[in-house]
């Protein structure tokens, strides 16, 4: 069971959902809850303990959500003129796509990382080849 509910999916669509838009909507948090708890464990257990984190959650959940709500179809471009149209493959496909922005929100930064590297003592340095020259 999803932390949002159809209801606050309604709230953020401004209008009541239709009896198969609100199956449709249930579905989808269960799959968008479960995408967020695959990178978040604990997602379930710090909504229980924290209204501000449950709420955040509830925001994410209902925006992925609304993201396949409004373009089911999962058009990203469409043109009249000897008609062409572009499709966004993931929600084509009926993906519901977390952004990075809503992982932050949630305190999920994996992702980024930094390399560091350590020249060999063997390995010449700058300095020395630039005073031959």
């Amino acid at each position: 069971m999803a932390v949002a509910a159809a209801a606050d999916v309604a709230a953020r669509l401004g209008r009541p959902l239709t009896e198969p838009e609100q199956a449709q909507a249930e579905a989808y948090l269960d799959d968008v809850e479960s995408e967020l708890v695959s990178r978040i464990p604990d997602l379930l257990t710090k909504s229980d303990v924290d209204e501000n984190f449950k709420a955040r959650v509830v925001r994410v959940e209902c925006a992925a959500l609304l993201r396949v709500l409004r373009n089911s179809d999962g058009v990203a471009s469409e043109t009249v003129g000897d008609y062409s149209i572009s499709f966004i493959r993931a929600a084509a496909s009926g993906f519901v796509v977390i952004t990075d922005d809503e992982w932050k929100l949630l305190g999920s930064n994996r992702g980024a990382f930094m390399l560091g590297y350590k020249v060999p003592p063997w390995f010449p340095s700058c300095d020395d080849d630039l005073r031959r020259y």
